[in-house]
């Protein structure tokens, strides 16, 4: 953990491990060099103009892979917090290597699981690979971001944010830097209404959100 003195910020590191960062040392080359072979970003494919309605107890129980990306796995992640204000910045990393993190760090402060914060910024873009049962039994948050458009690998994922809505926490918010069709389906009226969230958008021929949380003096 760092803090500089009464009144500054307070960040606490929570990935990568050095395991993580020994494991990206040994494939360093390799991985730049998938860089130069991404593929153009694409406008994610149109989504069946299907009434969305999902069941969401489905989705979140269904069994999905854990990522196992090395670069992701050394995604720095911080837990900011400032004039009472708490913000978990998850970048790609592992569910498991935060909730450990989370954990380890309820135990030295003292407080209860699920550690309750304004906002988190779901990790890698809201993938289902990602966004576990297991961490959201360490973390709960008034406001759920999802940083994405959808183009190359489709993300948020369905899994992921139906997991973000039944264990994320109660009157939760969801922003969408992004109004993709895909993201604008759970803001759906009766959707929002029947499991209790809300949602946030760009404002039209606007690009990202604002998301202004309450301080302390």
């Amino acid at each position: 953990e760092v803090a500089n003195g009464r009144g500054s910020p307070r960040l606490t590191l929570l990935s990568p491990t050095p395991e993580r960062l020994t494991r990206l040392f040994k494939v360093w080359e390799r991985e730049l060099a998938k860089l130069d072979k991404m593929p153009e970003r694409k406008a994610p494919k149109p989504l069946p103009r299907a009434a969305f309605d999902p069941d969401l107890a489905a989705l979140a129980n269904r069994t999905t892979a854990k990522d196992r990306a090395v670069a992701n796995g050394s995604s720095v992640a911080l837990l900011l917090e400032h004039r009472g204000a708490s913000v978990l910045l998850a970048a790609d990393a592992f569910a498991p290597v935060l909730a450990s993190a989370l954990r380890a760090m309820a135990q030295q402060r003292g407080t209860p699981l699920p550690l309750q914060l304004d906002a988190f910024k779901l990790s890698h873009h809201g993938s289902q690979a990602n966004i576990s049962t297991e961490l959201f039994e360490c973390v709960q948050a008034r406001h759920h971001v999802v940083s994405t458009n959808g183009a190359i690998f489709g993300h948020p994922d369905d899994t992921a944010i139906a997991r973000t809505i039944l264990l994320g926490g109660s009157n939760q918010t969801l922003w969408f830097n992004d109004g993709s069709e895909r993201n604008r389906r759970w803001g759906t009226g009766s959707l929002q209404a029947k499991h209790g969230y809300s949602t946030r958008y760009p404002a039209e021929n606007e690009a990202g959100v604002t998301l202004a949380l309450k301080t302390t003096a």
